[in-house]
């Protein structure tokens, strides 16, 4: 517990029911339509607006227009690359397959970060009994090949007591890397989310930084539609996310260093720092409560 909130700091939840919630709420707003499996072939901007070709799964085409363009369209961002802005930043060496099981075998509340020479990984409990493994990748494997049943009992088994009596919710393979988008407007486009930074996961600030930028533009955007402010205001979304948004990646890669660091020299380092800390009470009750 934490005396400024009563709760820990740190708490999880399962992404896609967030994300179900937050559909669902929209449903209360008669002015919003929510379109899957679209296509963005190309778009514009010219006269005040934006204009946008979408293509469905059909085959079927649609012109949308709107004041205002807001991608979100993920790290790959095509609306991105259409504006050529640059994307700086560190593409990582390395990748994690990610893997959440379902009856959490270990029942246990904790998150450990296992600083294995060999592999490292992760452990940590989500809610709803579910149990979340990250590996890191090693030179030559591939997704498909750590996926083959054989190989992921493998992985398992450094883990789980009995890693043939398991549930498989998903397993995927990532990569951790570490860019910044130049800037987060051009003209009537603004980035938003991975389209505009994207950083490894160990401080849980990817989906965050996507959700403090989505409060920043939204009440920025409904002044200016409105009529109630100039879109001179827009320019401070930049300013005050930009910047924020750059500190969480560093944040992240450096904990992914400690984590994983890239020189084996760093590794006995990192123990040794970590050997002492533990017999100074203040400093391992802060990363008991805070850290993890």
């Amino acid at each position: 517990m934490t005396d400024e909130f009563g709760w820990s700091r740190r708490n999880a939840f399962i992404q896609p029911q967030v994300d179900a919630v937050m559909l669902e709420g929209l449903s209360r707003f008669p002015n919003v339509r929510c379109l899957f499996s679209r296509e963005l072939e190309a778009f514009s901007q010219q006269n005040g607006e934006v204009t946008l070709n979408l293509k469905a799964p059909d085959g079927q085409r649609e012109t949308v227009k709107a004041q205002w363009l807001v991608a979100c369209d993920g790290g790959g961002s095509n609306v991105r690359r259409s504006l050529n802005v640059p994307f700086e930043g560190k593409i990582a060496p390395n990748q994690w397959i990610v893997v959440d099981i379902a009856n959490d075998p270990l029942s246990t509340p904790h998150v450990y970060l296992c600083c294995d020479p060999v592999r490292p990984y992760v452990s940590a409990a989500l809610p709803h009994a579910v149990r979340r493994f990250e590996f890191m990748v090693m030179p030559g494997e591939t997704e498909a090949q750590l996926s083959e049943p054989q190989n992921m009992r493998q992985l398992l088994s450094k883990v789980l007591p009995n890693p043939d009596n398991v549930e498989l919710i998903r397993q995927r393979v990532y990569t951790h890397n570490a860019r910044l988008a130049e800037r987060f407007r051009i003209d009537r486009v603004l980035l938003a989310g991975d389209a505009a930074h994207i950083m490894p996961v160990w401080q849980g600030q990817g989906y965050n930084s996507g959700m403090r930028d989505a409060f920043n533009l939204a009440w920025k955007l409904a002044l200016v539609i409105n009529g109630k402010a100039d879109d001179a205001l827009l320019d401070t979304y930049q300013q005050e996310r930009r910047d924020h948004a750059k500190a969480m990646i560093d944040l992240s890669v450096t904990a992914g260093n400690v984590l994983a660091p890239p020189k084996r020299w760093h590794g006995a380092v990192r123990d040794g720092v970590s050997w002492l800390l533990n017999y100074i009470p203040p400093v391992k009750r802060y990363f008991l409560e805070n850290a993890v």
